[in-house]
């Protein structure tokens, strides 16, 4: 993601990754946009076969790292990486976006949504172009991959209490 930093712990395994910098270029690694400013790659940048590069591989930085049981890897934003687990393999990760990156957020969220109608000055504050934009979602009947980020986007400052979860039957 061009907005937000994912970490990622391994629990279990062993993992090698290629990550590469944010100027690495998306022909470089056969990637193409997809929705939700999101790009995908298919290529299998540990393949030994040379035929399964394109003539601009390989790129100018590939940053090479072994993480072992209980490391955390950190990934910016921006950066494209690829891992390749050794063993069965146990990870957690998230991801988290910096509030220093909320006014750019809301700015891609708005290009993605064609939010420009929207009279000029009237969206002040990222809150409110991500409020207007998840109703933009909702009226076009768009999938944004995760529904609970609507109902979080809409939701009071403070997040509703969750249902507590269901007890089993006494026996």
């Amino acid at each position: 993601s061009v907005m937000s930093c994912t970490w990622n712990l391994l629990v279990l395994g062993r993992a090698r990754w290629h990550l590469f910098p944010p100027a690495t270029a998306l022909a470089t690694l056969s990637a193409q946009a997809c929705s939700w400013g999101s790009d995908a790659s298919s290529l299998d940048t540990f393949s030994e076969d040379p035929g399964a590069f394109g003539p601009d591989w390989p790129p100018e930085q590939v940053w090479e790292a072994t993480q072992e049981i209980s490391e955390v890897l950190l990934l910016p934003p921006g950066w494209w990486s690829q891992a390749r687990h050794q063993d069965r393999s146990l990870a957690v990760l998230g991801q988290q976006l910096p509030e220093a990156l909320l006014p750019y957020a809301a700015e891609q969220v708005s290009r993605w949504l064609d939010l420009s109608q929207a009279p000029k000055g009237s969206l002040r504050s990222p809150r409110e172009v991500f409020e207007v934009a998840a109703e933009e979602v909702k009226r076009r009947g768009l999938s944004p991959g995760h529904p609970s980020l609507l109902a979080a986007l809409r939701s009071p400052a403070a997040p509703e209490p969750r249902p507590s979860p269901a007890q089993p039957a006494p026996v």
